[in-house]
């Protein structure tokens, strides 16, 4: 069995004059938890349902999926896709949602009740496998809806903001399931929004940015993008923060981004490591470690 999962050359996806997916070469590992990160309208999902065989790109070199240069009826028994919890029956229990789909991939008859059984404990479900789906909470839905991706064995899942909309609490009992499932040889793409996400589960992280891959990188090196060290300061308005942004850019600090937290505006400066620069302004600043929020910022900004 080869070491690549998904391979992809020369692939594009167009909807009417947009370029929406542009990829040159793209490999995957079987080995490897890959995040797909980037701002909306990237062409995330586009590009995870093209792997999953929802959608045909308009031209392309090479698409192999899990060993197959095939259409979606040939490999579709494979491939679990997990979007959000509307992909579930409501009036069924949680058993009969994963017994449903295991029938729907061919899983043997005598390999199915296993296979069940597997999937409720790998997403801590046990004791729910006899709750109707319409009882249970966002959280819980959505840990069925992962169950009941695997309950039909793939090899590959592919994660679409697989925690949206969930608390914390109920977005970690998810994490708690994907963790299980790594060992188990599962193939996983994730694409999502959230940077804690990211950085806990995945091994590799590309960005895509105005339909390309731009950076492909593990969540450490990606995050070096942003430097070793990040300096933000805080002000009132956003007058003030617009000249501030300038004064910096007078001391040859371009590199900078603004957002909004908490009533307040912050702007970070990225890519230095001598702080008298900033001190000559004479304004307090917070000096933190780079995360990879602030390599997707630059990334999306394209600095």
């Amino acid at each position: 069995m080869s070491e690549i999962t998904v391979s992809i050359r020369n692939l594009v996806k167009n909807f009417g004059d947009r370029t929406a997916v542009q990829i040159d070469a793209l490999d995957l590992r079987r080995d490897c938890f890959t995040g797909i990160i980037g701002p909306n309208g990237a062409g995330k999902t586009t590009l995870v349902k093209i792997i999953a065989g929802l959608l045909k790109p308009t031209s392309i070199g090479r698409l192999r999926v899990l060993d197959e240069e095939s259409p979606l009826r040939d490999r579709r028994r494979d491939i679990g896709l997990v979007t959000d919890a509307s992909q579930l029956y409501g009036t069924l229990t949680v058993a009969e949602n994963l017994n449903y789909m295991a029938r729907l991939y061919h899983v043997p008859k005598r390999e199915r009740a296993h296979v069940i059984e597997e999937a409720l404990e790998a997403c801590a479900l046990v004791d729910r496998r006899n709750d109707r789906v319409a009882t249970l909470s966002t959280g819980l839905k959505q840990r069925v809806n992962i169950a009941r991706a695997i309950a039909g064995k793939p090899q590959l899942l592919l994660l679409d903001e697989p925690t949206s909309g969930l608390d914390p609490s109920a977005s970690q009992r998810v994490y708690d399931a994907l963790l299980k499932l790594q060992a188990t040889g599962i193939t996983m793409i994730l694409c999502s929004h959230l940077m804690s996400e990211v950085e806990d589960l995945c091994d590799r992280v590309l960005f895509m940015n105005s339909s390309k891959i731009v950076s492909d990188a593990t969540p450490e090196r990606m995050k070096e993008i942003a430097g070793e060290r990040v300096y933000t300061i805080s002000v009132e308005t956003e007058r003030e923060a617009v000249e501030l942004r300038r004064k910096l850019e007078a001391l040859e600090l371009r590199r900078t981004a603004l957002r909004r937290s908490n009533g307040q505006f912050l702007v970070s400066v990225y890519g230095f490591v001598d702080p008298s620069v900033i001190d000559r302004l004479g304004v307090d600043y917070q000096r933190t470690g780079a995360s990879l929020s602030d390599a997707f910022v630059l990334l999306a900004e394209g600095q």
